[in-house]
């Protein structure tokens, strides 16, 4: 399975991006005192993380070198 590196990089940084915005506005509802918010916006930053991480390992087992143990 070859997945080409800079769409990867791509979908990454956004879920980056898309992270940083839950975890702030799940600050934030739990400053302004919103429960429901906060676990919204907790769970939403839990799944991207979940997501990001999946994508992160897929990328390094398909652009990892092979070579580790020439023979």
């Amino acid at each position: 399975m070859n997945i080409p590196v800079s769409a990867a990089a791509v979908v990454l940084a956004l879920i980056c991006l898309a992270l940083a915005v839950q975890l702030i506005a799940a600050l934030t509802a739990v400053i302004t005192l919103h429960p429901r918010a906060a676990l919204r916006h907790t769970i939403t930053s839990g799944a991207l993380l979940t997501i990001g991480t999946v994508i992160a390992v897929i990328l390094g087992a398909t652009t990892a070198p092979t070579d580790y143990f020439p023979a």
